[in-house]
């Protein structure tokens, strides 16, 4: 493939997007979602093909995260202190010392 099919903006790039939305997805309840993942297939992806979304699109993304955000906060609270431990020597070793950290999906603040 040349580097222009990977270019967004580009008229290849345009009609790869198009030939993965026609061969590497699969629709379910209204919804297309990635045969790669089974995620369901983000809104910008339509936007750069230049095709419209499904109808139901955006409420199946929305699901999703909710979903998501539910095991990611779930699986947060289940961490044994010895994960936290290591979870905050890596803030520390990213970050620096004294600095507050926020986790943009919990909310939770961390001072390194």
């Amino acid at each position: 493939m040349k580097y222009s099919e990977y270019t967004p903006g580009t008229e290849a790039y345009a009609a790869r997007l198009k030939r993965n939305l026609a061969s590497e997805t699969y629709t379910v309840d209204g919804v297309l979602h990635w045969t790669s993942s089974n995620n369901a297939v983000p809104l910008h992806v339509f936007r750069e093909a230049g095709v419209e979304a499904p109808s139901r699109q955006r409420e199946g993304i929305q699901r999703q995260n909710a979903a998501f955000l539910i095991q990611y906060r779930a699986a947060r609270a289940a961490m044994t202190p010895e994960q936290r431990e290591e979870e905050a020597f890596e803030r520390r070793a990213a970050f620096g010392p004294g600095e507050e950290v926020v986790n943009i999906l919990t909310g939770e603040r961390f001072r390194t």
